[in-house]
């Protein structure tokens, strides 16, 4: 079976625990964990990397167990018990704790001075707080001592103003509707809300800045409930996702400050009424039917013509990909896998410290609360897991409230959640053995943005699994790759390194396939992304600038205050262009596609390869990009490796290709075959003032005279003296030209050039001649590879010569 085009990452957190004592808080992308009687805050794109320790980013945010700034610690106490928490949320600068104790009252903590301040939602009849209506914002785009929080209730939205100076909570302003539902959109602040007697009215709100600002209205013919409408962010912009379930369509609508305006209809390959759940990976819209059990994407980026998903619906791999499947059906049956607990990282164990004396009343308060477990999740291989019931029917409340798409996926899915009922069933049936690659919907959450997330209970204690959804663009790549925007899709993709390789791919194989040359330069031209008056912008992914249609206010952005950061791990973006392409270098293309082809000598299409290399500098040229010497030697490459050295030369000679030392480089070492690109490569090193490359060829080459005379002209140069090449290369160099000459010299001949050489050598290298005795030998001597020419000289010069050179 091959792997889907979306799978479980393989680096996990799981934790254990009684219901009610998680809190995910999409704010800082984490999740809150009250173990015992602290509260600790685990960064989910930091717990979910296998490459480091879960242990390393849990980090204590409060201790209940100390006493607050007003001293009663025992009627605090007292009051949580009474009280217990439904909702715990960070503020964005993570000064304070807003702990919802009721549908009417919520507590604010100030972590630092541990001051607490209460309030209720305003008191009339049926109002009440929103399941999660508890939202933090920032109060000014700058660092400040006060944050936003805003309850969402039955009649209206409260703005409350924070004051850590002031130590205060001010109820601000409140926006009088009647509420039905809301969608919140964390990384935004943007805020719907769903009004009107048929409750088809959609207010949207931006909760940025000093004050609430509303944005335009969203009408609809019929009553939108939670499962209709979606807030998601792609690529950096907040769109609205509604889908009617009486059609199999879905409309997107981008939210801007003047506009909330339909921009694309998308197309499901499912029976209208599906259920359906959303992430967004890699700014990409993924559906999830919770009926059949698969997953579509859609690409906004794509063109507006065309409304198909980009592939068809597939299930989604639990296994990354390249891990091998189960060993066998039988003994994945015996072994009872559940594939929740597929994890790669060794158990890490937290618990709160039994020996820590507390208060009795604390004590009673929480000594029926199980200890916590948190961990990565075991290996498929090593797992030995004793399930005696998993039914999700009696699993306990989730502490991340289920979606009403999934209450109603599993009303429609009853048989399903019967799959894994016992171990004795799972051995009598083949369904446990799909899920290990293939896992059931039924017993899935999906969380913004593409966290998955499933709760079942073992032991009588509520277990929760955390993992990430990502692309296998491998997989996509093979079934898509004649899809007339894969190229474009790739270049989008956060994968740098993987979508580079499937880039190059394609562009080899285009080449290799000899296919039409205007298709090729179209290719090329999509790939040469960076235009050279463009900046590399740095933060592409932010989203475009605050404008009358788009605006981009990130309540996690740097300005949050070095606090928000403490919580929150970011990638460094790719350098991309105005249209979000990622930058192929010159290199790359060199490596992976040029010398690839070039090497192959099978490939009948690198005779025509020329031409696709000028067309590649042709198309970097007319975009102002400079064009690297990488590319020019490829050039060389291909007319040095078909046979064609005189066209090497010609595009030489009108400066087609321009002069580097690398390209003298290769001139110089093909000379053997080719002497005419001998002397192209020592005229190149010499236009290009590379003196030292130039004498070293020259001594190679055993033009010991020309070199000493290119030298003697270049003798104040700072970049080739005797520290770089030493004289001894020279007397070396020397020796062997009159030795393994084809007509030998006469010894008049040869003392003269050692005369010569020693004149040379007295300014070039004077310390390689000196000796530090009577009786030894000189620097240059003593590192000679060559015997000195004794019987090449005239006699009654050679004992003078080998004194001066330090022969004794």
């Amino acid at each position: 079976m091959s792997d889907g085009h979306l799978y479980l990452g393989c680096g996990g957190v799981s934790y254990t625990g009684g219901s009610h004592r998680a809190w995910h808080d999409a704010t800082h992308q984490s999740v809150l964990l009250l173990l015992s009687t602290s509260l600790k805050i685990l960064p989910l794109d930091a717990s979910l990397d296998p490459a480091t320790s879960s242990s390393e980013n849990l980090m204590t945010l409060y201790d209940f167990s100390k006493p607050e700034a007003s001293g009663i610690h025992q009627e605090a106490v007292r009051q949580r018990n009474m009280t217990p928490i439904m909702l715990l949320q960070l503020s964005v600068d993570g000064q304070f704790l807003a702990i919802q104790r009721s549908d009417i009252e919520v507590q604010v903590l100030h972590r630092a001075t541990r001051v607490s301040n209460w309030m209720l939602c305003l008191s009339k009849a049926g109002n009440k707080i929103l399941h999660g209506g508890v939202i933090w914002s920032r109060h000014v785009a700058k660092r400040s001592n006060s944050q936003d929080l805003f309850l969402v209730t039955k009649l209206g939205l409260e703005h409350h103003r924070m004051s850590s100076k002031r130590r205060s909570c001010v109820l601000h302003r409140i926006v009088g509707l009647y509420v039905h539902d809301y969608w919140y959109e964390a990384s935004h602040g943007v805020l719907f809300l769903s009004s009107g007697s048929r409750a088809n009215e959609i207010v949207p709100f931006l909760l940025h800045g000093a004050n609430v600002e509303t944005l335009p209205k969203l009408m609809f013919s019929t009553s939108v409930g939670k499962q209709d409408l979606h807030l998601v962010t792609l690529y950096g912009d907040v769109y609205a996702i509604y889908g009617n379930p009486c059609t199999t369509k879905l409309l997107l609508y981008l939210v801007g400050r003047t506009k909330v305006a339909c921009v694309r209809s998308l197309s499901l390959m499912l029976s209208p009424g599906t259920a359906l759940e959303y992430s967004v990976v890699d700014n990409l819209l993924v559906c999830h039917s919770l009926d059949f059990n698969v997953s579509l994407f859609f690409d906004i980026k794509c063109d507006g013509s065309t409304s198909d998903p980009f592939s068809a619906p597939l299930p989604i791999s639990s296994r990354p990909p390249g891990r091998p499947l189960p060993e066998s059906k039988t003994a994945l049956a015996e072994r009872t896998v559940d594939i929740w607990q597929e994890f790669d990282a060794a158990v890490l164990k937290i618990v709160s410290d039994e020996n820590h004396q507390k208060a009795s009343d604390a004590s009673m308060l929480y000594a029926s609360i199980p200890p916590y477990s948190i961990r990565r999740a075991l290996s498929l291989d090593s797992q030995d897991l004793q399930i005696s019931c998993i039914d999700d029917a009696s699993l306990p409340s989730p502490s991340f409230q289920p979606s009403p798409a999934f209450q109603l996926a599993s009303q429609r899915s009853a048989r399903r959640l019967q799959r894994t009922t016992s171990e004795a069933s799972v051995k009598k049936t083949e369904a446990t053995e799909l899920e290990a690659v293939v896992p059931s919907f039924s017993r899935w959450r999906f969380y913004a943005p593409n966290f998955v997330q499933r709760s079942w209970s073992l032991n009588g204690l509520e277990q929760v699994e955390i993992r990430k959804l990502q692309l296998n663009l491998a997989e996509i790549f093979k079934a898509c790759e004649r899809h007339r925007e894969i190229l474009p899709f790739l270049l989008r993709r956060g994968d740098y390194d993987s979508a580079k390789v499937l880039v190059l791919k394609l562009m080899r194989k285009h080449i290799v396939e000899q296919q039409s040359l205007s298709s090729i330069v179209q290719l090329l031209t999509t790939v040469q992304t960076m235009y050279g008056n463009e900046r590399r912008a740095e933060n592409a992914t932010s989203g475009k600038a605050l404008s009358d249609s788009y605006f981009v206010h990130s309540n996690n952005d740097a300005n949050a205050g070095q606090s928000t950061d403490e919580y929150s791990s970011r990638p460094r973006p790719t350098a991309r262009n105005v249209d979000g392409f990622m930058l192929i270098k010159q290199t790359d293309f060199y490596h992976h596609v040029w010398k690839n082809i070039l090497e192959d000598t099978n490939i009948s299409a690198r005779y025509n390869l020329s031409v696709y290399i000028v067309e590649y500098i042709k198309n970097l040229q007319e975009r102002k990009v400079q064009v690297e010497n990488i590319t020019y030697i490829a050039l060389a490459e291909c007319f040095i490796a078909t046979g064609q050295p005189n066209k090497l030369y010609q595009f030489l000679h009108y400066h087609v290709i321009a002069d580097s030392v690398e390209l003298a480089e290769l001139m110089v070492r093909k000379g053997e075959i080719y002497p005419v690109l001998m002397q192209l490569g020592l005229d190149m090193y010499y236009r290009l003032k590379e003196i030292c490359p130039l004498l070293h060829t020259l001594l190679d080459l055993g033009s010991t005279e020309q070199a000493i005379k290119i030298a003697w002209r270049n003798m104040g140069s700072t970049s080739c003296d005797a520290s770089v090449l030493p004289g001894v290369a020279f007397f070396d160099s020397l020796v062997r030209s009159v030795t393994a000459a084809k007509q030998p010299r006469s010894p008049f001949q040869v003392t003269q050039m050692l005369v010569n050489l020693l004149l040379f050598l007295r300014v070039w290298d004077p310390a390689a001649l000196e000796c530090s005795s009577t009786t030894s030998l000189s620097s240059l001597a003593s590192g000679a590879t060559v015997p000195f020419p004794d019987e090449m000289i005239v006699l009654n010069s050679r004992l003078k010569l080998r004194e001066a050179f330090g022969f004794k």
